[in-house]
This record gives C-alpha cells, structure tokens and sequence, in this order.
C-alpha cells in the first residue's frame, strides 16, 4: 500500500491525467499484475500500452470522459516512449 500512496502522490504532484505506474516499481509480471489489481479495487481506471501501466486519477464518469481519458494516455505515452 505504500507504493500505491507514492504513486498517487506522484500523480499529484506531477498534476496529470495519467502516469506511468511501472516506472515505480520492479517489472516483474507479479508486480505488475498485483500493482494493477490494487489500483483497480481503489477505483482507479487502469490501462496497460505496451509494458507500460497507467493509471487515470479516478474512473471516468461517462463514456465520452474514458475516450478522453484515452486519447490523453495515448498522447502521454507517445512521449514516454
């Protein structure tokens, strides 16, 4: 659970839609795997592109704010590739 309130308080500070959660943590499957089941249960939208985890600051509302969500994740993620 710490790393979970790390990786919220990061996101926080980093004032974005997403953040690439493995980038704090191991990259074993189990953690990736552990880690993504976490944040789930928390309510968070989790979203894996490649071998990289995001996670939204809070499941979207409708529809048209989980597209939005996307689009900003695939942007975030074509410049952290």
């Amino acid at each position: 659970m710490d790393k979970i309130q790390e990786i919220i308080k990061a996101m926080n500070e980093d004032n974005r839609m997403g953040v690439d959660i493995m980038a704090h943590l191991m990259r074993s499957s189990y953690k990736r795997r552990e880690t993504i089941n976490a944040f789930r249960a928390l309510g968070f939208v989790v979203k894996a592109i490649g071998s990289r985890v995001y996670v939204s600051d809070g499941p979207p509302a409708t529809e048209a704010k989980k597209r939005e969500w996307e689009r900003n994740i695939r942007g975030l993620s074509s410049i952290l590739w």
